[in-house]
């Protein structure tokens, strides 16, 4: 039995099962919607980016065509106006028709480019997906549409159908470019903490190891110490002294071969 605890409110929650997956929702399945997961998230960075971009390059066109118009505008009340000379009338009159030509020549390039026929269809292919995204992480973790896989199917058919335009090739490429940077950082971050888990392990290797060496040193040292006390003792053990007549007698030789030397000191 397990419980959890809610951060804010303090609620004691209780589970009494194990949560299990669905036969149906098999390992293959599973390490499929994984590979969907990446190419979701990458049709939501291109689209969403080539969206910022059309849409950048319509307000570079628009802009200026209505900066045209009005100017356009200011100069045809201008030239009907008697508060100037006629000269000043005919020059505005002029260039109320240059005016005009640039603005429909602006015009005309807007409609053929379709600037924002174009990010306004990459975005709605970027909510489109991210909705797919959203929709195919709760099915990983909670499955519960046997045929969520041929839904997701069509859905990805249907968006492509709607958006009739392709991502620009530097967006595509910046993406990938992005991607093996990302990849490249990740493999110098797990790099150095290798380096530096192996440093750690050698360093305490090393320390482990002169501790040993001191500490066998030490116990040699007290091994021979002791072997040369033992040797002092037994000397001294083996030779008695007799204080009132001064002679000292080898008591080990005595036992060992049954003869007794005695010598004066």
């Amino acid at each position: 039995m397990s419980e959890t605890v809610h951060k804010k409110r303090k609620v004691h929650r209780r589970f009494t099962g194990i949560y299990k997956y669905p036969e149906w929702f098999s390992k293959q399945k599973y390490i499929f919607c994984e590979a969907m997961i990446e190419r979701l998230d990458k049709l939501v960075w291109v689209h969403s980016q080539s969206a910022n971009y059309y849409e950048k390059r319509h307000f570079r066109i628009f802009v200026p065509n209505i900066t045209i118009t009005a100017l356009s505008g200011i100069a045809s009340f201008l030239s009907t106006s008697q508060f100037v000379n006629n000269e000043t009338q005919t020059a505005f009159g002029i260039t109320v028709g240059i005016l005009a030509s640039i603005s429909a020549l602006v015009q005309s390039v807007a409609s053929v480019t379709r600037y924002s026929a174009k990010a306004e269809a990459h975005q709605l292919a970027a909510d489109e997906y991210s909705k797919l995204l959203v929709r195919l992480k709760f099915e990983m973790d909670l499955p519960n549409e046997p045929d969520f896989i041929d839904t997701l199917e069509e859905s990805i058919l249907d968006i492509q159908n709607k958006c009739n335009y392709f991502p620009p090739q530097s967006i595509v490429n910046r993406y990938f470019k992005t991607k093996v940077k990302n990849i490249k950082n990740q493999q110098e971050i797990e790099q150095t903490y290798s380096e530096l888990t192996n440093d750690g392990s050698d360093s305490l290797a090393s320390q482990s190891t002169n501790s040993s060496l001191e500490l066998s040193k030490s116990e040699e040292k007290e091994e021979k110490e002791q072997k040369e006390q033992k040797e002092q003792k037994e000397q001294t053990d083996n030779v008695l002294i007799n204080i009132e007549t001064g002679i000292y007698s080898d008591v080990e030789s005595h036992n060992s071969y049954g003869i007794s030397s005695a010598s004066e000191v």
